[in-house]
């Protein structure tokens, strides 16, 4: 006897009654997935005015930078550098 998948057609997930996820986005089916539309333009970070509201922000971001790589074990000596370089603000 044959196993089903050879006698029967193939059918794609997001054909199914049942709902698949999508493992790369959380609460998105595979069906929405595989239909989704291609990024035109990749995001980028804001612009600001104020030199001191965007060395506020980068250091936000670092910060997050330190707890990602803490969180992933590269939090001693070396492993753990993370280098930032902000302009002047005069």
């Amino acid at each position: 006897m044959s196993p089903p998948s050879a006698t029967g057609a193939l059918v794609p997930a997001w054909e199914k009654d049942e709902p698949a996820t999508a493992t790369h986005e959380p609460g998105l089916t595979k069906g929405q997935a595989v239909r989704a539309p291609v990024m035109s333009k990749f995001p980028s970070p804001p612009t600001f005015d104020d030199p001191y509201k965007e060395r506020e922000y980068l250091k936000g971001r670092l910060a997050l930078a330190f707890r990602i790589f803490a969180k992933f074990g590269f939090d001693e000596g070396v492993a753990g550098h993370i280098t930032l370089r902000v302009g002047t603000l005069s």
